[in-house]
């Protein structure tokens, strides 16, 4: 059986780690994202988030539905996790144990 392609290991190992992104950093708040994807802008006011609570971003899954793009922040509070849907809008998602 022929080994997968470099890409198909890369795709592998970045699914694996946000599924233990996820799994660590429970608190998960999904945005859709524009065609475009961030504008300068947000990315600063997301950064500037991040550092005045002092974390750093983490990512989990992307997802594509209807033609749309979806991205996970990951959170280790559930307060920060809700602050961040606040201010960036969004929808927690409640993954599986």
């Amino acid at each position: 059986m022929p080994r997968g392609r470099k890409g198909d290991n890369e795709l592998n190992f970045r699914m694996q780690r946000a599924l233990k992104t996820e799994r660590d950093l429970p608190h998960i708040v999904e945005i859709e994202l524009p065609s475009t994807g961030l504008n300068t802008q947000m990315n600063r006011e997301m950064a500037t988030f991040h550092r005045s609570h002092d974390i750093q971003p983490r990512f989990g899954r992307r997802r594509t539905q209807a033609g749309k793009l979806y991205c996970r922040w990951c959170f280790l509070d559930s307060g920060v996790a809700d602050l961040f849907r606040e201010r960036f809008g969004g929808e927690r998602v409640r993954t599986k144990p």
